[in-house]
């Protein structure tokens, strides 16, 4: 009796056990690989091609890709949390902002002001005071400020 069992019974196991593992498998290949196909790193670009996850954004100015935290201004908020980044072009008639409220593009106004080139609801004003940039809003309201590095 035990004989007859295990040669009925066993082999009826093994190979349901085999069908079910030969299903996961081929079911789990399907869709791990549909998932590294949607999340390969650098997969992520934006309309211009910039690859948001390796730090690129679009430059108005530069009119390419840039790292705008590898800008040589740097400004803090009062927090020290968050930072905005600006280039300036090459004869200082404009300046470009990155920050997390959006990016602007500024002209110069005085030798020591750039004020936006055009109407936003991001209208920000970039000044020199004491040897040191701020950014602010209109209504006076300092909200990142370069760090003299000592």
């Amino acid at each position: 009796m035990k004989t007859h069992f295990f040669t009925l019974f066993l082999p009826s196991l093994l190979l349901i056990c085999m069908m079910g593992c030969n299903y996961n498998s081929t079911s789990h290949q399907t869709h791990t690989s549909y998932k590294l196909n949607n999340n390969i790193v650098g997969n992520d670009r934006d309309t211009h091609g910039c690859i948001s996850s390796a730090g690129y954004q679009w430059s108005e100015l530069q009119q390419q890709c840039i790292r705008s935290f590898e800008l040589p201004l740097q400004l803090l908020n009062q927090e020290k949390t968050f930072g905005a980044y600006v280039f300036f072009t090459a004869d200082t008639s404009k300046a470009e902002v990155f920050s997390k409220e959006g990016n602007s593009v500024l002209i110069k106004n005085t030798a020591n002001e750039f004020i936006p080139q055009s109407k936003s609801s991001y209208d920000i004003i970039l000044k020199k005071i004491n040897n040191s940039w701020i950014l602010e809003m209109p209504n006076d309201k300092i909200f990142y400020k370069e760090e003299k590095k000592h």
